[in-house]
């Protein structure tokens, strides 16, 4: 078959079925990094003496780095800590933010600082400094999830997993949240939105993150593709 022709045909029928890789995020000791799966069938892991570089490109093409284990997995580095599946690339940290729409940050971040990483096997909290005023009454109102381009609302069962609460003696509140939540929202890139009101006014904020776990991701790549 001439290569034009297979190229069309990849174009035309190739992204229905899409290339099926892992995504991992905070389960190295770097709890902000993310990795994930080297399509190219060269990578190895660990790279063999012969050819330490196999695969490497794949990485690099993605705005990755070979990861410690080497290349058969990628990593995001530092200033684009984290992979977005529908771009399926490393994406700067301050892009992940200004997409979802949150300027609301957890305590100790700052606009370019990665995405927290949060563990919601277990019970747990992260403050969040200056969100309102002692006279707002602050609450959880969604919990969404970003699959692909998307943001879907989780179930009101997993919402209800977190809860917003004040700190005595503090400018600061926590999101706190309780251990239960579903396994299969392991791994996703997550917005929790949150509202303060008191009689006159209501304020809006919101603060994005990933959930600690591993995702497969079915995703399209071009420049994955051989001929």
């Amino acid at each position: 078959m001439p290569p034009w022709l297979l190229l069309l045909y990849f174009l035309m029928f190739g992204s229905s079925k899409g290339l099926l890789f892992n995504v991992s995020r905070g389960v190295q000791n770097w709890n902000w990094q993310d990795l994930f799966s080297n399509l190219d069938p060269s990578a190895k892991c660990p790279n063999k003496l012969s050819s330490p570089d196999a695969g490497s490109a794949w990485c690099k093409e993605r705005k990755g780095e070979c990861s410690n284990q080497g290349c058969c997995l990628c990593k995001c580095e530092y200033p684009s800590a984290t992979f977005q599946m529908n771009s399926t690339t490393c994406v700067g940290n301050s892009v992940v933010r200004l997409s979802a729409g949150c300027t609301t940050r957890f305590q100790s971040e700052d606009a370019t600082h990665p995405l927290s990483t949060l563990d919601f096997s277990l019970p747990g909290s992260k403050g969040i400094p200056y969100l309102s005023n002692k006279a707002y009454q602050c609450e959880v109102k969604s919990v969404e999830y970003l699959l692909n381009a998307t943001w879907k609302q989780l179930p009101k069962k997993e919402k209800d997993v977190f809860s917003i609460n004040g700190i005595s003696g503090w400018v600061r509140n926590e999101l706190r949240w309780k251990g239960t939540m579903a396994a299969k929202y392991f791994g996703y890139i997550m917005r929790v939105n949150l509202e303060c009101k008191n009689r006159r006014d209501v304020k809006r904020y919101c603060v994005v993150f990933k959930a600690k776990g591993t995702l497969s991701c079915k995703c399209f790549s071009y420049t994955s593709f051989q001929m």
